[in-house]
């Protein structure tokens, strides 16, 4: 798997004291939360393309353009 650039983002996860930045877990954890938004988001956007699309098809049947 290609090596990516570090990043920072802010802890989504609260660490406990006796955890660092480089706890496996804690990092883990946080890429997870990362993915999910930036999926959440693409979709989100996707149903707004996919309506928008529908609209047009939709006008065209009706004949309206």
């Amino acid at each position: 798997m290609e090596e990516m650039a570090p990043y920072g983002v802010a802890y989504i996860a609260s660490p406990e004291a006796s955890t660092t930045a480089t706890d496996p877990d804690i990092v883990a954890y946080n890429e997870c939360k990362v993915a999910i938004h930036m999926a959440e988001e693409m979709l989100a956007k996707m149903r707004l393309h996919l309506n928008l699309i529908e609209q047009r098809i939709n006008n065209k049947q009706h004949g309206k353009n």
